[in-house]
């Protein structure tokens, strides 16, 4: 019996990664926090360096959204309750 044919096949060699890199930074103004809390309108800069692909679009949307949405949340949280007039 060859004891080639019942062996099994050598591994395939790796090769480094050729997937697409990306960088995603937000930008926090200083006093952003204090504006957000005296209801002054507030602002996060995005910058991304490179498309990352697919996978880093959709991870820096959802960050992207995310962030507006605490963003969001805390200028309705800072102007208060609103009585009915």
């Amino acid at each position: 019996m060859d004891s080639r044919s019942s062996s099994t096949p050598a591994p395939r060699p790796t090769r480094p990664s050729t997937a697409p890199t990306s960088l995603s930074v937000a930008v926090i103004p200083e006093g952003f926090s204090e504006g957000l809390m005296t209801g002054k309108p507030v602002s996060i800069t995005f910058k991304q360096l490179g498309s990352g692909g697919q996978e880093g679009q959709i991870a820096a949307s959802i960050v992207q959204s995310a962030a507006l949405e605490l963003a969001g949340e805390a200028q309705v949280y800072a102007q208060g309750p609103r009585r009915a007039q």
